[in-house]
């Protein structure tokens, strides 16, 4: 992995769920309930790795549509699915998170992006202490498009006033990938431990690690 230089950028644009906290095992735990207990479904290791990056109602769409029902909607597990998730959750930062962003801090523009529902995205950072670093929050809940379509970053950009060649976004997923790249931002895919590795990726976006990034910050 090769230093990377975050001088030409004035906003950093960052994914949430395993990105900057460890939530998977939370999400999928939640989701899994709640289609069981809605549809009578379990949920298959197919099922977990298309959810990664995507929202709870796109897949529980996927799923309603592929078990030809209509006695549920994607919108009752979704709901069912948050309710479920913060019951439970437990704030999980990746190592090296707190010290990056306090380092940035001042000196660009920090913004959370997620495909998450606001409430939970801000209970999320609240129990976690993330929430003095953060400059602006956009949520699913802020689009009528959500990732891997590229408006919430574009939303993103224009709320906190930096054009889209001055933003760098840091993503996990396939999804947010494919979203970034497809609104123009020079993107970056953090390697968080048991993260799943996108199939595919481009050759113009930045591999790294939290602690990758300690060791030479701009």
């Amino acid at each position: 992995m090769n230093r990377l230089d975050l001088t030409p950028y004035d906003a950093l644009l960052l994914d949430f769920d395993n990105t900057l906290l460890a939530t998977e095992e939370f999400h999928v735990m939640g989701f899994t309930k709640a289609l069981k207990q809605l549809l009578d479904y379990d949920l298959t290791r197919e099922d977990e790795i298309g959810y990664m990056g995507r929202t709870t109602t796109s897949m529980s769409a996927m799923i309603i549509g592929r078990l030809g029902r209509h006695d549920v909607t994607p919108e009752q597990v979704t709901e069912l699915k948050r309710q479920l998730v913060l019951e439970v959750f437990e704030p999980k930062v990746y190592p090296g998170v707190v010290e990056f962003l306090s380092k940035q801090k001042g000196k660009r523009v920090i913004a959370v992006v997620s495909n998450s529902p606001r409430d939970f995205v801000e209970h999320a950072m609240s129990l976690s202490g993330l929430t003095p670093y953060v400059d602006a929050l956009l949520t699913c809940d802020d689009v009528v498009r959500c990732k891997p379509d590229p408006e919430i970053f574009l939303k993103a950009s224009s709320r906190v006033g930096v054009p889209v060649p001055r933003c760098l976004v840091f993503e996990d997923s396939e999804i947010g990938l494919q979203a970034s790249l497809s609104g123009g931002f020079a993107s970056v895919l953090v390697l968080n431990p048991d993260n799943i590795v996108p199939r595919t990726i481009p050759t113009s976006v930045h591999l790294t690690t939290w602690f990758h990034l300690l060791e030479g910050l701009c």
